[in-house]
């Protein structure tokens, strides 16, 4: 048969981890893989194998020859000295000519060009994860190389600490200093400025949501619960933190307190039981005058956490500008913009006692210092009222999409950016809290009942619980595998493997009683006992889902009972070889992902006489995984097809009948 196969394997060097190269960052390595005779030269995965099983990263592997040592990041005389890392970025591309070599199933390594006339695609996008290993009593060294797709680096990266954190490193100023408060005296500052407690520490609960312990103070007077200091008061500057009060003032109550070296009050920000929230500052002079602006109306209730923001546009005379204060995410009013302190008291003495806490202080100066008065409104008008919804509420009330996004930025992967995410589903989220990284996406996903992947781009996908039903190449047959001549000679399907089919019933995924509760709901179960008394009971429990009810809960478990009570038949594996018909298997193999719609036809067996031993077997079910591999003669794809969502009748208004078999989908 007519026709070749070709594959490339190109790296980023000098790319990092996650970050999308140009078209001119990839260097193709082709010319360097080693291709043994009958061996797989190269194989990438992706998807997983079980449809109930936690989110797999997808892997490639290839081996590179390493005789003039390029591959060696010890090697200074080698073209990709200095850029032999691991997180290289490894793309795998292929391709097909129906007119190739006339040779049956030649495969070309390497001159897989877009504007050739080989059809060719992205099949597989990831990172190098194994390093650069050296065998260095090889005669003839290469190197094993190993990788992992976007998934995979996700799970390498640590997860975000706190919807807070992720908001306040994402801001397009990020801060000169963060201090999440500890037990220590002295607070490590980023910019060796100054932060200190000025009491004696206590464990209390967390002022930002999905955070760790913030820090009490017992009798904390004078300076404040922190000081930070100094700072140039000609330059705009901004601080923002989170409090709690445990118990009224008495009187003045300084929170957050900012001195110069020569001890001089620069900034405070302060609560009074019957004046409220007022933000002091000190004109600049040999005898600094303190200036008070008064926020009236604005107080701060017992035992609810609050996050307070302070913008100073520029600092030489505080009395000609404008305080800028944000509370829990609004901006606030000013009544007093500039009076004559009239607190009794300076604000480094003795004032009253502080019960309360505060957390997680950060401080912008010289990063905000170039910005004009408009800009600088504008960043801080847009930025405090993100920063301070993130303070309180931690995400909550996202879609899974956003939170998908959110925790993809918060790891530093703009690779998911690209990605187009389905918007259908309207789960919202409960706040965000950190785990291991699958693991909380494999919660994000049950609580859908989407599917997130990685695609062979190496974008971050995310499907909607509707896509069995809603998705054009879930919904429509993108191909037919069949052993049947006549089909087959028709031109209507694909041949499969003899040796490479396998169907089963999977019996460990049968599940008919399903127990699922959300994080802070009642556990809601779901049984069906004609699968009971047939099959024993199989049960699947479902803990910590973020919805926000336990009716979602329970149709959660419902849906698991109908959809999963009885055997649902699945092609653990079924290989095809792209030169059977690469006119057909071709743009399949090159493009084929996770969800697809795939039929799968078995004729009967025939007996001695030519009768027919049972009947045909025929199973639609949509792909959950796919196995690349080449060597120099074949293109195989292995694909794993499960039925659970594709063999489903669903009710309909206006269609179905009430009392039927028609199934609800959650």
């Amino acid at each position: 048969m007519s026709g070749s196969s070709n594959v490339a394997v190109w790296m980023a060097f000098g790319v990092r981890a996650g970050t999308i190269p140009d078209e001119g960052d990839w260097v193709e390595v082709s010319e360097w893989l080693h291709v043994d005779a009958g061996s797989v030269a190269i194989e990438c995965t992706s998807g997983r194998t079980n449809s109930l099983g936690a989110i797999t990263p997808g892997t490639a592997k290839f081996r590179l020859v390493n005789t003039d040592r390029r591959f060696d990041p010890r090697y200074a005389a080698g073209p990709y000295y200095g850029n032999l890392v691991n997180g290289v970025p490894v793309r795998i591309v292929a391709g097909y000519d129906p007119g190739g070599d006339s040779t049956y199933g030649i495969t070309t390594f390497g001159s897989v060009f877009y504007d050739s006339a080989v059809t060719a695609e992205v099949r597989w996008t990831g990172v190098l994860d194994s390093g650069w290993p050296q065998d260095l009593t090889a005669f003839d060294p290469v190197i094993d190389v190993e990788c992992v797709d976007t998934l995979g680096l996700m799970h390498r990266t640590p997860a975000p600490e706190t919807a807070y954190a992720v908001e306040l490193a994402g801001s397009a100023y990020a801060p000169d200093a963060h201090w999440k408060l500890g037990a220590d005296g002295w607070i490590d500052a980023l910019t060796g400025a100054r932060a200190r407690h000025t009491s004696g520490l206590v464990s209390a609960e967390p002022l930002i949501d999905g955070g760790d312990s913030s820090f009490q103070s017992d009798n904390l007077i004078g300076n404040g619960i922190v000081e930070v200091g100094p700072h140039a008061t000609t330059t705009p500057f901004a601080v923002a933190f989170a409090v709690r009060l445990t118990e009224q003032p008495t009187g003045w109550v300084w929170l957050y307190n900012q001195v110069a070296d020569n001890g001089v009050q620069q900034l405070a920000v302060g609560v009074h039981p019957t004046e409220g929230l007022h933000v002091v500052m000190s004109r600049t002079g040999s005898s600094p005058e303190k200036l008070t602006y008064e926020y009236g109306g604005v107080f701060l209730g017992v035992g609810a956490a609050h996050h307070i923001a302070v913008v100073f546009p520029v600092g030489s005379d505080p009395a000609a500008n404008f305080v800028r204060v944000w509370v829990d995410g609004a901006l606030m009013t000013q009544t007093v913009g500039h009076a004559a302190f009239s607190g009794g008291a300076s604000t480094t003495t003795k004032v009253t006692t502080l019960s309360g806490n505060v957390d997680s202080v950060a401080v912008w100066s010289s990063s905000i210092s170039s910005l004009s008065f408009v800009p600088l409104m504008a960043w801080a008008g847009a930025f405090f009222p993100t920063l301070g919804t993130a303070a309180r509420r931690g995400w909550a009330n996202q879609r899974l999409d956003q939170r998908l996004a959110n925790i993809a930025r918060g790891q530093n992967l703009p690779i998911a950016y690209a990605a187009t995410f389905d918007t259908s589903g309207t789960v919202t989220q409960q706040a965000y809290r950190k785990s291991e990284p699958l693991q909380l996406l494999k919660t994000i996903e049950d609580t859908e009942q989407g599917r997130i992947s990685a695609d062979r781009n190496g974008l971050l996908q995310f499907a909607g619980r509707g896509w069995a039903w809603n998705a054009v190449k879930s919904t429509t047959l993108q191909a037919t595998f069949s052993d049947d001549p006549t089909t087959l000679s028709a031109g209507t399907a694909c041949e499969m493997e003899s040796d490479g089919t396998v169907i089963t019933d999977r019996a460990d995924e049968i599940v008919n009683v399903a127990s699922v509760n959300s994080t802070y709901g009642r556990q809601q179960t779901a049984r069906d006992q004609s699968s009971i008394d047939l099959y024993g009971e199989r049960p699947l429990t479902l803990t910590g889902l973020l919805h926000d009810s336990d009716r979602k809960s329970l149709s959660i478990a419902e849906w698991y009972v109908y959809s999963r009570a009885t055997p649902t038949p699945r092609v653990e594996q079924l290989t095809f070889d792209v030169a059977s018909n690469y006119a057909v298997l071709g743009p399949l193999a090159q493009t084929i992902e996770e969800g697809w719609l795939i039929k799968v036809h078995k004729e009967a067996r025939l007996d001695c006489d030519g009768s027919a031993i049972g009947s045909d077997v025929e199973v639609v079910g949509h792909v959950t995984s796919v196995k690349n591999r080449w060597t120099r003669t074949r293109w195989l794809v292995t694909l794993t097809i499960d039925s659970t969502r594709a063999g489903k009748t669903w009710f309909t208004w206006g269609t179905s009948t009430w009392g039927g078999s028609s199934g609800w989908a959650y």
